[in-house]
Order: structure tokens, then C-alpha cells, then sequence
């Protein structure tokens, strides 16, 4: 198999996968405590905890953003 199914031939990474978990960072650039299993989920959480804010994709310091915490 090649690609996205392709199995992993290394033991190391196999060990070390696991479900992707989403932050939210602020327009400060701080994490917000917390994360959450789905992107959609995070930005839904910015929305009601900032209400007056967008989504600020290139972080310029006008509203926050979703990036990926991290793995399980």
C-alpha cells in the first residue's frame, strides 16, 4: 500500500499515534486551558468566549485562532 493507508513500518511511530486534540490561542497569542477533539469544537468555544471577535487565520492580534495541541 502507499500513501494515507499505507502501513507503519517503525515501532516508534507506532507507539506514538494517537487522536489529534484542537486549542484555541487568543489574540495574544495565549493558549486558552482545554482542548477539544475537534477543530469545530474549539472555534465554536472562541465564538462564545468572544463574541465581538473573528477568527484571525494569520494571527495579526485582531481575534483568535485554532491550532493543534498535540496527540494523546
Amino acid at each position: 500500500m502507499t500513501g494515507t493507508n499505507q502501513k507503519i513500518s517503525t515501532q516508534e511511530a507506532r507507539g506514538r499515534s494517537g487522536p489529534v486534540r484542537y486549542e484555541v490561542v487568543d489574540k495574544d497569542g495565549k493558549t486558552m486551558k482545554g482542548a477539544f477533539r475537534t477543530a469545530q469544537e474549539a472555534g465554536e468555544a472562541a465564538r462564545w468566549m468572544w463574541p465581538d471577535q473573528e477568527q484571525d487565520e494569520d494571527r495579526t492580534g485582531k481575534g483568535w485562532d485554532v491550532q493543534v495541541a498535540g496527540c494523546e
